[in-house]
């Protein structure tokens, strides 16, 4: 019984042996030739950065009193309406690379001003076509719904900005609430 044990570990030693030798598939080779095999690699890259920001509740941002005018049944905002947007953040590990941020709308499809996508705003139970909320980075306009690239070692100022989109054709009462809801996202690439 140990004969035939040895007997196939023997033979399968000599088979595994040939397989794996150059000489046994290929001629023989001389001093100096080359051998070429290509091999693929491949792997996962993981991400050890991690950001937070310092307030993470829910941010309420209050545009206050809204004005506006009313001229022959239409009505027309009347001032400014900006306000800050927090994105303060502490970050460790490995944050090198793309950090990109993104407002997201959460109150439906954005609307556009013409140029850029903005933030719907509703006006009680009732999507209003007349106003938009933009983001503005560093006092430029940029999209909602899209990345774009930051500095995580200099963030920058994110600013909301109520705007009148169309001529509002009377549907604004006082006492009337706005809102509109939206996520910042914070992410690497």
């Amino acid at each position: 019984m140990t004969f035939p044990r040895c007997a196939h570990a023997l033979l399968l030693a000599g088979l595994l042996s040939a397989a794996v030798s150059p000489s046994a598939f290929s001629a023989p080779r001389k001093a100096g030739d080359e051998s070429r095999m290509k091999i693929n690699i491949s792997g996962s890259v993981i991400a050890t950065g991690r950001c937070t920001f310092k307030d993470s509740s829910p941010q309420v941002i209050e545009f206050g009193d809204i004005r506006y005018s009313s001229v022959s049944g239409v009505n027309n905002l009347s001032g400014s309406y900006k306000q800050l947007l927090s994105s303060e953040m502490t970050c460790s590990g490995d944050t090198a690379g793309n950090t990109l941020f993104r407002l997201e709308s959460k109150s439906g499809a954005p609307v556009t001003d013409g140029s850029h996508q903005l933030l719907p705003v509703n006006i009680g139970n009732d999507r209003t076509p007349n106003l938009g909320i933009r983001l503005l980075v560093n006092g430029k306009p940029q999209d909602v719904n899209t990345d774009f690239v930051m500095d995580i070692q200099q963030l920058p100022v994110l600013e909301t900005e109520l705007i009148q989109l169309h001529p509002d054709d009377n549907t604004w009462q006082n006492g009337q609430s706005i809102y509109s809801y939206a996520t910042l996202i914070m992410s690497f690439n």
